[in-house]
């Protein structure tokens, strides 16, 4: 479509991007662009574009491309830094470049083909909608706290979560020379940074914590607490300072408009109404730690300046800027939510092995399989592996990471060892007593609901001919029918204890049993809401009554294996109990060893569980 006027409303990366853009496209278009603040009052020090985002770049505007290539500085490995450990991960290769230079860099690209720009001046959609010489397009860039997309906010559909967690950027001198995870565990809770080099000799370091450790570390977190508008919290870049010198190697951090803020997540079921559309951080946002909103912003531009000058009619660009870019949005949001998640609880995993925790961090939102992690960097794996043995290895076994993963490795369940970490769960068909029994599990749990009490004997007496370990899954109405459980002499108990409380079932059976678990169904839920927080709440009288672990079962198809695996997670990080968990079947046939090594060696779970039917 040929356009007339085009009103941008925002002088960040993406409201100056596209103006460019557009004005390439078109030069004969009046294009316009309002910014409420003054042309070099940016906050913030460096920002993060990735190799995708950068190739986008070179295809829509090769001039602009150069410009920031030319100013940006490149690393390709990720350190996490614990204690006095540090663990390199190569092959993750990204780019920053200061955001006051990008936006300096931005605006004069814009000036050069003739965009129109006003700085210190705020305006709203509602002015240029009602003009005589209304634009064909008013493209909103005003970010995360977009007054236009709020007053418009029910046409949107805009819904804004806030984070639980607190973060605060700074810049330092420090020499980071990639990115850089440090953490820190002090007496009031843990702290953490993402520091990364973007040129002039300076790195951003952005540090998170959540509000108690704030506190108690002698930051006010709160509004009261704030610095006047501009002004940096020294308080805070003061203490944070002291908490990081080991890592700021004798440097300071630097402030910039520097302040405790909360992140929010920004979703919109409509990017568009009427003539008015949504790009960068006021159409969604994602949290930093998968990327940056600049990232993101940049995107939209070239998807949106393409849509705008391409198609014939404003409905058709505009529906086709959402269809491409909500996709890619989608996923990337995704992936930020778990990981917002995972820094919004971090200090509950700084009890692990550092080794293990580097891992668990970096497998954090499941975007990455086992056989990816092996192309990027073997020898850390090799290296990850072999301490998860030496720490693991159980005298009288073998002391090797098994060919099919640690799943096949001997664990224990409370005093007991078991040959592999390997659970069959098995319910049989009446009449199938003598069916062969399945081979290769540490641990067969037979369903109690299809058996007899005279049936339990001679199981054991088969089961115990193997080396497997014999148990029994009881309801706590099984257990009236079940009388007689010494005689049978089992070596693990579970009861199940969906709805109903079985602490003191646990309580007589673990004075009974060698091992007892406890078998709780996985809530169909978000694991970070309250039903996550009443299963730990559950977990926690459970083991109190005498539990050996517990078991977070899969019914009926219902719950997929992410979710299983953040139930999983929380359960054993925050609660310190062993946790079996059930492979449901959804999970992929031809990796599901791998799934499962991965997920035991990064300390999300113990042991495996399959269910079988005989």
């Amino acid at each position: 479509m040929d356009l007339r006027r085009v009103v941008v409303i925002g002088g960040g990366p993406a409201g100056l991007f596209l103006a460019r853009l557009i004005k390439l496209r078109q030069p004969d278009a009046s294009v316009e662009l309002y910014e409420h603040d003054g042309p070099d009052e940016a906050f913030g020090f460096g920002v993060v574009l990735s190799d995708h985002t950068l190739a986008g770049l070179r295809a829509a505007d090769a001039a602009t491309y150069q410009e920031i290539m030319a100013a940006c500085v490149g690393w390709k490995d990720v350190r996490v830094a614990i204690g006095d450990h540090d663990f390199l991960f190569r092959n993750y290769p990204f780019t920053a470049i200061s955001r006051h230079r990008l936006l300096r860099l931005l605006q004069n690209q814009a000036k050069a083909v003739g965009v129109r720009m006003t700085f210190g001046r705020r305006v709203t959609v509602t002015e240029f909608l009602d003009s005589p010489d209304a634009p064909d397009v008013i493209a909103v860039a005003e970010g995360v706290h977009s007054g236009s997309r709020t007053g418009l906010s029910a046409r949107f559909g805009t819904n804004v979560e806030p984070s639980s967690g607190r973060y605060i950027w700074f810049g330092t001198r420090a020499p980071f020379g990639e990115m850089t995870f440090p953490f820190v565990a002090t007496e009031h809770g843990g702290f953490a940074a993402h520091a990364y080099p973007y040129g002039d000799g300076m790195s951003t370091f952005i540090v998170e914590a959540d509000v108690d450790s704030c506190l108690g570390a002698g930051m006010d977190v709160t509004r009261a607490g704030a610095p006047a508008p501009g002004e940096t919290d020294e308080t805070s870049r003061r203490i944070l300072t002291e908490i990081f010198a080991s890592h700021l190697q004798e440097h300071q951090l630097i402030g910039n408009n520097s302040r405790w803020g909360t992140f929010r997540v920004v979703r919109n079921e409509r990017w568009s109404t009427g003539n008015v559309v949504l790009l960068g951080d006021a159409a969604h946002t994602a949290h930093f730690s998968v990327g940056s909103g600049t990232k993101l912003a940049m995107e939209d531009a070239i998807t949106l300046a393409e849509a705008l000058t391409t198609h014939e009619s404003l409905d058709g660009a505009l529906t086709a800027y959402a269809e491409r870019r909500r996709p890619a949005v989608a996923v990337l949001q995704s992936w930020a939510q778990t990981s917002m998640r995972w820094w919004e609880s971090f200090p509950r995993c700084l009890h692990m092995p550092p080794d293990q925790f580097a891992l668990h961090f970096m497998t954090r939102i499941g975007a990455i399989s086992y056989a990816g992690l092996r192309s990027r960097h073997a020898d850390r794996m090799d290296d990850l592996e072999a301490a998860f043995v030496r720490r693991e290895a159980i005298a009288g076994t073998p002391s090797s990471v098994p060919p099919t993963g640690v799943v096949d490795l001997a664990g224990k369940l409370g005093e007991l060892t078991l040959v592999n970490r390997r659970v069959a769960v098995v319910s049989q068909s009446a009449g199938s007593g003598m069916a062969p029994l399945p081979e290769a599990y540490g641990l067969i749990l037979f369903d109690a609901s299809h058996l007899e009490p005279g049936d339990l004997e001679q199981l054991g007496d088969r089961v115990r001919a193997s080396p497997s370990r014999f148990g029994l899954s009881l309801t706590i109405g099984d257990i009236a029918r079940f009388t007689d459980l010494p005689t049978c002499r089992p070596d693990v108990v579970e009861v199940v204890v969906d709805r109903v409380d079985g602490c003191a079932a646990i309580k007589d059976l673990a004075a009974a049993v060698p091992a007892v678990l406890v078998g709780v169904d996985c809530p169909d839920a978000d694991p970070w809401s309250d039903a996550g927080t009443a299963l730990l709440d559950r977990c926690v009288e459970l083991r109190d009554a005498g539990a050996a672990a517990v078991h977070l079962r899969h019914r009926d198809g219902g719950i997929d294996w992410p979710r299983m695996t953040a139930f999983a997670d929380r359960v054993r990080t925050e609660t310190r109990t062993p946790v079996l968990i059930d492979v449901p079947p959804t999970v992929d046939r031809q990796d599901r060893a791998r799934t499962v090594h991965l997920g035991i060696l990064s300390g999300r779970y113990d042991l495996a569980a399959w269910r079988l039917h005989l």
